[in-house]
């Protein structure tokens, strides 16, 4: 016989299983099926603790689609196809590399080529000076042209030729130098201490260059140097065979005084008694360094000359520097 408290288990068990066979049982879906078009989370910073520093992490990027190409063949079911080929992106990194090594080029080619390459200058106005001498001094060969500076020629021509009056320098491209320059005319040799210099009728020296003009100068033997000139206008010359080395009133007075001396007699310059020349009878006649009244200063010394002669006197010296105080001496 059954007991009630078993068989009020099994109506409980009973009970129990329909309970859960009619309710439906709920799945439980992944939670991705219920968002749509949500990107995933993105994963929590890192955080460190210490004093480590750490380096960040850049996400890595996405591979660029490979673009493929399918060729039909012409047949039913026949196709070839192709190797995929890269995407290719311009930049404005490469428009400034590419601009950057065209540069390069330009300038590489600008600096070699023989195009723009100077060989030498061409010069006109030489009279004594040689284009080699002009050309060494330059130093062209082989020179671009665009780094070429005509003003810093010119200085350079100027200071190493004394001789020349002025030089222009005109660049023209694509490989042409222009020089023009005007050479100084001496009008008198001037000896002293051993060493001659020419000096032009501006009072300008500069050194003895060739033979041509020499037999036609007026030589002077002087004693020392002539006297200080006025001082230069032009303070930036460097070269001190630009300064004036006399006065143009005593290159005058040279010039004049050479018309009233003997024929074949050599001037003379003397610091104290200016200038004159050594008589063929065997004495000197200075007249000073200013050249006005030489027709008088001449009479007065040919009266001179010929009362010492009459008197059968040879001084050693004959002074014409004062007109109103003339003398002689017996000994120098």
């Amino acid at each position: 016989m059954t007991t009630p408290t078993s068989s009020s288990r099994a109506e409980q068990v009973r009970e129990r299983r329909r309970t859960h066979t009619a309710e439906p049982k709920k799945t439980a879906k992944p939670a991705r099926a219920g968002i749509r078009g949500r990107k995933a989370a993105a994963p929590p910073p890192v955080v460190t603790r210490g004093n480590r520093a750490v380096m960040p992490t850049r996400p890595l990027r996405a591979s660029r689609t490979r673009r493929m190409y399918e060729v039909s063949l012409g047949s039913p079911g026949a196709e070839l196809r192709l190797p995929a080929m890269p995407t290719v992106r311009f930049s404005w990194r490469w428009v400034s590399g590419l601009f950057m090594l065209g540069l390069i080029a330009v300038l590489y080619l600008a600096w070699t080529l023989p195009t723009f390459q100077v060989r030498a200058a061409e010069i006109s106005g030489l009279r004594r000076v040689s284009e080699r001498d002009v050309n060494l001094v330059l130093g062209l060969a082989d020179t671009p042209i665009f780094i070429l500076q005509a003003d810093v020629m010119q200085k350079n021509l100027m200071s190493a030729f004394p001789e020349f009056a002025g030089a222009t320098v005109q660049l023209a491209w694509p490989n042409k130098v222009t020089v023009t320059v005007t050479e100084r005319v001496p009008v008198l040799a001037w000896t002293a201490g051993g060493q001659t210099v020419w000096v032009d009728a501006q009072g300008m020296s500069f050194p003895v260059r060739g033979e041509g003009d020499a037999t036609s100068l007026v030589v002077v033997e002087a004693s020392g140097p002539p006297s200080a000139p006025a001082p230069p206008t032009d303070l930036s010359v460097e070269s001190a065979w630009a300064q004036p080395f006399m006065s143009v009133d005593l290159v005058s007075a040279v010039l004049l005084i050479n018309g009233f001396a003997p024929a074949e007699v050599t001037l003379l310059y003397d610091m104290e008694h200016g200038l004159g020349w050594r008589d063929p009878q065997g004495w000197q006649v200075y007249f000073g360094i200013d050249g006005s009244d030489m027709g008088q200063r001449l009479q007065v010394y040919q009266a001179i000359v010929a009362e010492l002669t009459a008197q059968q006197i040879t001084p050693a010296l004959i002074s014409v520097e004062h007109l109103h105080a003339p003398y002689y001496r017996m000994d120098q």
